[in-house]
């Protein structure tokens, strides 16, 4: 080949041409990868490519984003590097389709980004040369958060539909258990009743319409408790903000004379912080429990009772506690069942818990008891606090 040197240059006219067709195929691939990293950004999930090293080649517009980063902060670096906290596991990850050859997918990630807690699928590709050799990873995430708290809405859901029947199975039993005594005893008495009549014993049957009147009475009593316990979280007040402070006036306005007469002193939080609730439904929940601490409350003593909160970890629990009789602990959870009575002898339905327990539920709290047999009752509970 007979090389011509250019007059006034070293330089021949063969590197020239290479030059030219190197500046030429320089400009076409960059023209290539723009084109590429236009087509890429177009597609709404995350798009990634790693090289053999783990370290990213090239990210879409949709994922850097998604961290708060453009394309250019991935390039030539490893999810270590980008993401120190967990990225171990994403190199790991590489590595197994790297020396396998497989792919990986389905896999899903919790992850943490600007916009807050996400959940992504990802899916892993090797990427093979012409001779079958793994050089690298194409890889997509995509962000099921939608659908992962939709079927974390649907998992809730079955299990309080399992609880409500649970529930719904326990309610009927009770109900009908304990509507059926008072049932019997007014049978029992008629019959009692016309035998009397037709021998005119007058004081006798007088006595039958007595017990009668008790039972009816009891059923009355038994019937509006279980309507006001079933009406509970459907028929409400909506919500309000409203300091819980205030929500302790309106109880002790309703009982100022139950505690004038029990004798009973009430002591009374400065502060309270504001709860997002049903006021009236939760200034019944106080009118049971003061009311219940005045029935329980110890002869030996003066009866005393405070109405508090303090703070556990990220909760406010707020209490009702007494210097009464207390429970015994293995009646802990008996006492929030519906018509269940610590003292048989004594006065009321047993269904004043039950109530409170299910208005505290319908607000998203827990309820439970602090007590010994004899040293006072401690009633606590959560609610949403503002």
């Amino acid at each position: 080949l007979n090389v011509t040197m250019i007059p006034g240059t070293k330089k021949s006219l063969a590197s020239l041409i290479d030059i030219a067709w190197r500046k030429k195929a320089e400009k076409a691939l960059k023209k290539s990868e723009r084109e590429l990293q236009t087509l890429l950004d177009s597609v709404p999930i995350g798009i990634f490519h790693l090289d053999a090293e783990s370290k990213f080649v090239q990210v879409n517009k949709a994922l850097a984003e998604r961290y708060g980063m453009t394309s250019w902060n991935f390039k030539g670096k490893t999810s270590k590097e980008l993401f120190p906290n967990i990225g171990e596991k994403y190199i790991k990850s590489d590595k197994e389709v790297l020396d396998s050859g497989e792919p990986q997918t389905g896999s899903v990630e919790k992850i943490k980004i600007p916009e807050g807690v996400r959940w992504v699928r990802l899916d892993k590709v090797p990427i093979k040369d012409a001779d079958g050799n793994v050089v690298g990873i194409i890889g997509f995430e995509l962000d099921i958060t939608e659908r992962k708290r939709a079927e974390e809405e649907r998992e809730r859901l079955l299990n309080v539909l399992e609880a409500k029947n649970i529930e719904l199975d326990r309610f009927t039993y009770t109900v009908s258990h304990d509507l059926r005594s008072p049932l019997v005893t007014i049978q029992g008495f008629v019959e009692m009743l016309k035998t009397d009549l037709e021998l005119n014993e007058r004081e006798k049957a007088e006595h039958d319409l007595e017990f009668i009147e008790k039972s009816a009475t009891t059923m009355g009593r038994l019937l509006s408790s279980t309507l006001q316990l079933s009406r509970i979280g459907h028929v409400a007040n909506p919500p309000e903000d409203v300091p819980f402070g205030q929500i302790v006036k309106d109880a002790l306005e309703q009982t100022t004379e139950q505690i004038k007469s029990s004798g009973v002193e009430v002591s009374v939080a400065e502060v309270f912080p504001t709860v997002q609730v049903d006021r009236m439904r939760m200034a019944e929940v106080l009118v049971n429990l003061i009311t219940n601490s005045i029935k329980y409350k110890s002869e030996e003593q003066n009866p005393r009772i405070e109405i508090g909160h303090r703070v556990e970890g990220e909760e406010t629990v707020f209490f009702v506690r007494d210097n009464g009789m207390g429970i015994d602990k293995s009646l802990h959870d008996l006492v929030f069942d519906l018509f269940y009575r610590v003292n048989r002898s004594g006065e009321g339905t047993g269904a004043g818990l039950a109530i409170v327990k299910r208005i505290i539920e319908v607000h998203n709290g827990r309820i439970w008891i602090e007590s010994e047999k004899d040293k006072g009752c401690t009633v606590c509970f959560t609610l949403p606090v503002v």
